[in-house]
């Protein structure tokens, strides 16, 4: 089935690994259209682990990268769908430098009648136990521009199509993890 060949990309389990927090503005990053400025700051978020693991994938509702998995993505994904945008990490020290990935597809692609979430009064997904695809979207929408995007009734989640993924774990990067569409669910962040 076309729709198992899609993963959601999510934080690793690893120990001492931040979580992220906007240290100004994040408002553009909820559009589908690029982002004005060049850099953006970032910040450790609470809770703040006693020592930092630095690793090659950060979360901050968007995937945090080094420079490395960022060339692979902006090489791997059309130019029109994603913008990488360099951020500072105030508290970090860092070797390499990090990138924003802001995929710049949004597509209304959940078959609500048979996906099983409860979506909050704005119409964005509050809860998921599992989500299918429109049968319909993988008609309409060419490969090349399903390689990654974002589903509508989501701001969070990156989804990105296998071939995006195995070029990513051949890099053997750190901090990172993928999960299947077909099994995401509310805990799958935590390792449940």
């Amino acid at each position: 089935m076309m729709a198992d060949n899609y993963y959601i990309i999510t934080y690793g389990l690893e120990e001492n690994v931040p979580i992220l927090a906007w240290d100004e503005s994040s408002r553009e990053f909820s559009r589908n259209k690029p982002v004005s400025k060049k850099k953006y700051q970032l910040k450790i978020g609470e809770p703040k682990p006693n020592s930092i693991k630095v690793v090659d994938h950060f979360w901050i509702s968007r995937p945090v990268v080094n420079k490395q998995l960022a060339e692979c993505l902006s090489i791997n994904i059309p130019e029109e769908q994603v913008q990488v945008v360099e951020v500072d990490i105030d508290g970090i020290d860092l070797s390499d430098s990090y990138y924003i990935i802001h995929l710049l597809q949004r597509y209304s692609c959940v078959d609500l009648d048979k996906s099983d979430v409860i979506l909050n009064k704005n119409g964005r997904i509050r809860s998921v136990t599992n989500i299918v695809l429109k049968k319909e979207f993988f008609v309409d929408v060419p490969l090349n521009n399903r390689l990654a995007f974002r589903i509508d009734l989501d701001y969070e989640h990156n989804v990105i199509h296998q071939s995006i993924k195995e070029k990513i774990e051949a890099l053997n990067p750190t901090g990172i993890r993928f999960i299947a569409l077909k099994d995401w669910n509310v805990s799958s962040p935590f390792g449940s």
